[in-house]
């Protein structure tokens, strides 16, 4: 960029930011770059959304790569003196992708050469999270509620197959044939998790409510899943006030709480683990409920992530913790990763509206092993 051009620009950007607090205080961002895409002058809404301070920055190191070639293009219309509005990209300093609506008005001299570019970048990662995960669920939904008689019949079916799994491993003694059939078992318990789930998208806003205590249903379906063997050589440790009356479609809250332990028992592996389950009343005036367990643990880049069509395990649909959410939410309640860190553990919290706000809570604490 020679020296004169950069004179040039550089009086543009006095005269663009001649109201510098209102430039610099704006909610959207605002940027400007020279005829080299180097960034000159960026608000504060840039460093936040970015992370850091872009200026002296060359846009290009900053743009998803998979985007560098519609930057370059958005780029050439600029020096052609057009305006532009798109949506791209970008990689934020400590990794995370960002995508932005941006609106670009190219800097021209007197004589009317592209000396620069004032751009107006508009974060829309959270709106576009929130119209992917609408979509996902509405077609999700869709399939369920189509397809809940052939899910149904599979389910029953998966469940006969389990049964007659189960009276062979009653009366084999060889330990291979044991252990194939065990994975057997495993792979049948994966498709009927599987339907059961997608059962539950189909029924999740249309399910029957009915007045029930969330105390009991957690109580319940933690009892349910020891005495099963679900939860076998891992240590269960209670701790339930009640009541917490609801209303509430009890199996598919059941169903939620039962994936829940799912994704704990899975993050604990194949140690003894420790899982902590609460019920109690929220600050807010929710009936709340919490799974705790020592496993694994989540990064912080996949808190909300986990409650998406997403998996980081070589086995399952990655759809437990999608359903569970789904399910919570409307009950018009929430479930989130509460706390987590690796290598120690995960507490995953959820909660609903109560019926009644005033309860007086009794407390009830059990330890099993």
């Amino acid at each position: 960029m020679s020296s004169d051009t950069t004179k040039k620009l550089m009086r543009s950007i006095d005269q663009q930011l001649a109201y510098r607090t209102v430039f610099e205080n704006s909610l959207v961002g605002k940027l400007i770059t020279d005829d080299q895409d180097i960034i000159r002058a960026c608000n504060q809404a840039v460093r936040k959304m970015f992370g850091q301070d872009l200026i002296g920055e060359n846009e290009f190191d900053w743009v998803w790569p998979e985007d560098r070639w519609g930057l370059k293009k958005q780029v050439e219309k600029r020096k052609k003196g057009d305006s532009s509005k798109y949506e791209i990209s970008w990689r934020r300093k400590d990794g995370e992708r960002i995508f932005t609506r941006v609106l670009a008005v190219p800097i021209l001299d007197s004589q009317g050469k592209y000396i620069g570019n004032f751009g107006e970048v508009e974060n829309i990662t959270e709106l576009r999270e929130i119209t992917e995960r609408a979509r996902t669920t509405a077609i999700l939904r869709m399939f369920a509620q189509n397809a809940t008689a052939t899910i149904h019949n599979l389910n029953h079916n998966t469940g006969i197959g389990m049964g007659y799994i189960g009276l062979l491993l009653e009366h084999e003694t060889d330990p291979k044939k044991r252990k194939q059939l065990l994975e057997v078992l495993k792979s049948l318990d994966n498709i009927d998790f599987i339907a059961k789930n997608y059962l539950s998208l189909g029924r999740s806003t249309s399910g029957q409510r009915e007045r029930c205590d969330l105390s009991v249903l957690v109580r319940e379906t933690t009892d349910y899943l020891s005495k099963s063997g679900f939860l076998q050589g891992h240590q269960i440790v209670k701790e339930i006030y009640s009541p917490l009356p609801v209303r509430a479609d009890k199996t598919a809250i059941q169903q939620a709480l039962i994936n829940i332990f799912k994704n704990s028992k899975e993050a604990i592996g194949e140690k003894t683990g420790v899982i902590s389950v609460g019920a109690r009343i929220s600050t807010e005036g929710y009936a709340e409920f919490y799974i705790e367990d020592n496993g694994c643990g989540i990064p912080g880049r996949n808190h909300d992530r986990i409650f998406q069509i997403y998996t980081t395990k070589e086995t399952g649909s990655g759809i437990g913790l999608y359903t569970a959410r789904d399910t919570l939410v409307s009950h018009n309640g929430y479930l989130f990763v509460d706390w987590s860190e690796i290598n120690k553990g995960t507490r995953i919290l959820g909660g609903m509206p109560l019926i009644e706000l005033r309860v007086e809570p009794g407390k009830r604490k059990e330890r099993n092993t």
